[in-house]
């Protein structure tokens, strides 16, 4: 037997992202008329009602989130998706501070021992990710030192990052 790791609960999701309320029920009552194993017809519904580019483009696929994803999910939706049990079922809509997220249980990998081999890549991108952000982080560091950038937090949420479709 090889080394073993212990892996936090993690889930493979398929989301939907929109700007209004009114809109997220509409997707979800589509979402829900799909069979509950037809994750290409959720899919292309993702991808074609989809309002934020990077979901539009990924056909919905947030990948394997566990809890550390609220970097890069909203924390509401990272806790709907991980209290989520039956695999092919939509979450309903959950609003948040970036849009109205549908969310579908793709998988569901409860937490455990499992072998180095089988996580591997996983804690590669992890590393690297961490990595990644420290860099970014110093890079941002240097430039608002060196050129006296001001951050008004208070006005960032007003800022649209979605890509042009």
């Amino acid at each position: 037997m090889g080394s073993l790791v212990a892996s936090a609960e993690r889930v493979r999701i398929f989301g939907i992202v929109v700007k209004d309320k009114e809109t997220a029920q509409k997707v979800l009552s589509a979402a829900r008329e799909l069979d509950a194993r037809d994750d290409e017809g959720f899919r292309a519904l993702a991808a074609r009602m989809s309002e934020d580019g990077v979901t539009k483009a990924r056909r919905g696929d947030f990948g394997f989130i566990d809890r550390s994803a609220t970097r890069n999910l909203p924390a509401a939706v990272v806790d709907a998706a991980l209290k989520m049990t039956e695999v092919g079922a939509e979450s309903g809509v959950i609003g948040t501070d970036r849009g109205f997220y549908i969310l579908r249980l793709a998988e569901h990998e409860a937490s455990g021992l499992r072998e180095v081999g089988e996580v591997r890549d996983q804690i590669v991108s992890r590393i690297a990710s961490e990595a990644r952000a420290k860099k970014v982080e110093a890079w941002s560091d240097g430039v608002q030192r060196k050129h006296s950038v001001r951050i008004f937090d208070e006005r960032l949420k007003d800022v649209d990052v979605t890509a042009a479709n």
